[in-house]
């Protein structure tokens, strides 16, 4: 694989307002590393839901962000402090997406909404995965939980599916 294209790496506090204020940021970086006409709000998306989850689910420490753009793929990793039964629960949701197919999942998860409406919907994960492709992972080391995502650029740049 070629050298980045482009890399950032953010800390920051778990605080809602920096969630917007940090996509806004990684929207630019991304329009800017990928030539703007080549940028899909796609990834934008997805990257937005792992700042929104990695801040959802913090314990109060710093969260840590990075993005790395080559010619053939996206990586996005974020790492913060969180509980065991967070950190449990994620993995958990993350092994079902890698394990079923997507959309599959993505539609168990809409009938489970529509019988326990709480108000909470946890749909960020889900959405990467059947919007925009890619892969998942989740490592957990004591009371930090990473996330990693990659994705081709091909995936990055096209069009959402038709869900």
């Amino acid at each position: 694989m070629l050298g980045r294209l482009g890399y950032i790496k953010l800390e920051f506090g778990p605080v809602w307002p920096y969630v917007v204020l940090v996509r806004n940021f990684v929207e630019s970086f991304m329009a800017e590393t990928l030539n703007k006409d080549k940028f899909s709000d796609l990834i934008v998306m997805a990257i937005g839901e792992l700042i929104a989850n990695a801040v959802k689910y913090s314990e109060g420490e710093m969260s840590t962000f990075i993005v790395e753009v080559f010619p053939e793929e996206i990586r996005v990793q974020t790492k913060n402090k969180t509980s065991p039964e967070n950190s449990l629960r994620l993995q958990k949701e993350i092994e079902n997406l890698r394990q079923g197919d997507p959309l599959e999942v993505y539609t168990q998860k809409l009938e489970a909404i529509l019988q326990n409406p709480d108000g909470r919907h946890s749909l960020g994960l889900i959405r990467i995965r059947t919007e925009v492709g890619g892969d998942l992972e989740c490592k957990i080391q004591g009371d930090m939980v990473e996330i990693f995502f990659r994705c081709p650029l091909k995936n990055a740049t096209s069009q959402p599916s038709q869900i």
